[in-house]
């Protein structure tokens, strides 16, 4: 769809520019007028558009109506269409401001800062929390996060790089090839895609990082290696209500 969610901690965000803009700047995409409705000086984030919101829930129901968080893409795709490029949604505790245009994402990314206010997962924060756990470069935030993700991009993030790692995610991806031969019903087809992507997925990621192999695309793999397989496809498939379920 083209667009991006930002997570809200102030009310002192306005439409179409960050709190450094001057007063009465906007975002415009290519020299033609703003793409936000609500164009022309800065607006208070109270005066952004958006779906019915109730109190508590927010727009929960109406999502719900409509196909609950498994649709929720298209009901994005609707609330674009009758609300135009920028609009804001509450969902339970989750507070959003919804873009839908390449250019307006590009002026929000180059106005940001070198440590920007990133999306709060409190979800996992909390469970860290509770396990004595560090965060990770997912929920860091600030200088912490700046600190690890500039280690990443050294690393991962560079052209030449990333080409460097070509013959070992290929090697992966052969193992991956022949494992599909091997599991493929007479039609071609599969029972579980969901489960054997994501083995595909930990072994390249896991020899990427730590140079290893775990076995993951052999016939018999070990227990372990499974099991946080499903901790990961259970972890994903309940993200969505537990960012919209206050956790405090």
């Amino acid at each position: 769809m083209g667009g991006c969610s930002i997570l809200l901690r102030s009310s002192a965000l306005t439409c179409g520019r960050p709190r450094s803009s001057p007063p009465g700047a906007e975002v415009r995409c290519r020299g033609r007028r703003p793409l936000c409705a609500l164009r022309g000086r800065g607006h208070p984030l109270a005066a952004l558009p958006g779906p019915p919101s109730w109190p508590l829930m927010g727009s929960l129901p109406d999502v719900l109506w409509k196909g609950g968080l498994k649709r929720q893409h298209e009901t994005l795709a609707e609330y674009h269409r009758r609300f135009g490029k920028i609009f804001r949604m509450k969902l339970g505790a989750f507070d959003s401001v919804h873009i839908g245009a390449p250019c307006l994402l590009e002026s929000l990314y180059r106005r940001e800062s070198s440590c920007p206010q990133r999306l709060e997962i409190k979800p996992w924060k909390a469970y860290r929390d509770y396990r004595d756990e560090g965060y990770g470069l997912l929920i860091l935030e600030g200088k912490d996060w700046q600190r690890v993700r500039s280690a990443f991009q050294k690393k991962l993030m560079k052209p030449k790089e990333v080409v460097k790692l070509d013959n070992t995610i290929n090697e992966v991806l052969e193992d991956f090839m022949h494992r599909i031969d091997e599991i493929c019903n007479h039609n071609g087809q599969m029972e579980d895609v969901y489960s054997e992507f994501n083995k595909w997925s930990f072994e390249s990621i896991c020899l990427v990082l730590y140079g290893k192999r775990f076995g993951l695309l052999q016939q018999d793999v070990e227990e372990e290696s499974l099991n946080f397989i499903k901790a990961v496809k259970t972890m994903m498939a309940t993200f969505g209500m537990m960012m919209v379920t206050p956790v405090e």
